[in-house]
C-alpha cells in the first residue's frame, strides 16, 4: 500500500512533489497500489519510485522520470 504522506504530496501537484523530492532524496518512494487515474504528472521526478500495481490509466506522464522506477502491475498512463 502506498505511502499516504508521499501520495497526498504527489496529489498537491508535481512542483510541490519535485521540490520534495529534492528535499528528500534519500526518501524511498512507495505509491504501490496507488490510484493516479487521470494524474497529472508531467515532469514528476519518479526516479526509483515502487509504483507496483498502481492505477496509471489516463495518467500523463509526459517528461515524468521514470528511472529505475518499478512499474510492475500498472494500468497504462500516456507517455506523449
Amino acid at each position: 500500500m502506498a505511502n499516504d504522506n508521499q501520495l497526498k504530496i504527489l496529489r498537491s501537484g508535481v512542483d510541490a512533489w519535485n521540490a520534495w523530492r529534492t528535499e528528500n532524496q534519500e526518501e524511498g518512494i512507495d505509491l504501490r497500489d496507488a490510484d493516479l487515474v487521470e494524474a497529472n504528472l508531467t515532469g514528476a521526478n519518479l526516479m526509483g519510485a515502487n509504483l507496483d500495481g498502481a492505477n496509471l490509466y489516463s495518467a500523463n506522464l509526459k517528461g515524468a522520470n521514470l528511472d529505475g522506477a518499478n512499474l510492475t502491475g500498472t494500468t497504462k498512463g500516456r507517455f506523449f
